[in-house]
């Protein structure tokens, strides 16, 4: 086996509204897909600033591959971000991170087709040209950035000869209140796991939760999960994740004293404009205390909302869940409250090639 790094897409400038993009995978077997976005700061307003690498990776909606149009990996990039990292280890890493106007800015992010990279026995088998394809769509910029391009680049293992591939794809659906949710799985292949995103989550002094209690439903029977609570399927995701790169903004505190000065040359410092209820720092200011820095709330929202329900849990395979033979499938969920907007699952399959006749099933 032979891996080979070829550049798909070596600039491609990114409008500031919502465009989508399809490109040609080569046809090798395909172990990796890198996509770097970069962008210039746009924070002339020091409160605009976004730190983290999710930011960035917002400016892509949804990532999708298929094979002959059915789905090999269909989600956010930060949803799926979360799956390739849990088994690989390789998450989203930024370039450059400073709070500088216009300065440049890139986070990379990788696409797996196998739970660990440059694998010849987990990738995807070679294809025909058009075959498998890429397809990405772009939103509007986020607060904080603009000035997007984008890079992909592909890693193929010449001569390798797959034995299988990972499939992960997205449900969306928006919990009603109470034990009366069920979120239809695939069924065919091995299930390693399900990738859970909230809508509601344990914030302030409320404790609900959109995957409150959970069962795993194999044609009406539980199994492995008879019922878990969301606390601990949220410590079963931080068990995997390496939560730094969610994290790349930070607090600040100032505590001026009685003298107001003092609170401004301490804010003008570290670049601070304004205080928690953004009111302006000057001279002539009354010393404030809690003055706060770059870090958002919508960065440690983001650590909250996900969970991970693991059916593989020492990654030999040995585990996991057989649908092969099965007519229904389940996740069962009870909410402690109605969601407000749609809740994710993002099953993750393992595709065996033969079964699959060397394509997505």
């Amino acid at each position: 086996m032979q891996p080979l790094r070829t550049i798909l897409e070596p600039d491609q400038n990114l409008a500031a509204t919502v465009e989508n993009f399809r490109y040609d995978l080569p046809v090798n077997p395909m172990s990796i897909v890198l996509v770097t976005l970069r962008a210039l700061n746009n924070c002339a307003a020091p409160s605009n600033f976004r730190g983290s690498a999710a930011d960035m990776m917002s400016k892509i909606s949804n990532v999708r591959t298929r094979y002959r149009g059915a789905t090999v990996f269909d989600g956010a990039p930060i949803d799926l971000a979360q799956v390739f990292g849990r088994y690989s280890k390789w998450f989203p890493t930024q370039g450059q991170l400073n709070s500088t106007d216009n300065d440049v800015r890139s986070v990379t992010f990788p696409l797996l087709f196998g739970r660990r990279p440059y694998n010849p026995i987990e990738c995807f088998p070679a294809t025909r040209r058009g075959d498998l394809t890429l397809e990405i769509d772009t939103a509007a910029d986020p607060t904080g950035l603009d000035g997007f391009d984008m890079q992909i680049e592909t890693v193929e293992l010449l001569d390798a000869t797959p034995e299988r591939f990972i499939k992960v794809t997205t449900t969306q659906q928006t919990m009603a209140s109470g034990d009366v949710n069920d979120v239809t799985l695939p069924i065919g292949n091995k299930l390693l796991g399900l990738l859970l995103r909230g809508d509601q989550y344990p914030t302030g002094a409320l404790n609900n939760a959109s995957f409150n209690e959970c069962a795993l439903e194999l044609d009406n029977v539980e199994v492995m999960y008879s019922r878990a609570f969301w606390r601990g399927l949220h410590a079963e995701w931080s068990r995997r994740a390496r939560l730094d790169w969610l994290l790349a903004g930070h607090s600040h505190t100032i505590r001026g004293g009685a003298a107001a000065p003092a609170a401004y040359a301490q804010a003008t410092t570290i670049a601070i404009a304004a205080d928690a209820d953004a009111t302006s720092l000057t001279t002539g200011t009354a010393a404030r205390s809690g003055v706060t820095g770059v870090m958002h709330d919508s960065e440690r929202d983001e650590l909250q909302r996900y969970g991970f329900a693991d059916f593989d849990p020492n990654d030999d395979l040995a585990l996991g869940i057989d649908t092969g033979s099965a007519a229904d499938i389940n996740w069962h969920v009870n909410a402690s409250a109605a969601d407000a907007a749609s809740s994710r699952v993002l099953p993750i399959e393992l595709v065996q090639i033969g079964a699959s006749q060397q394509g997505a099933t």
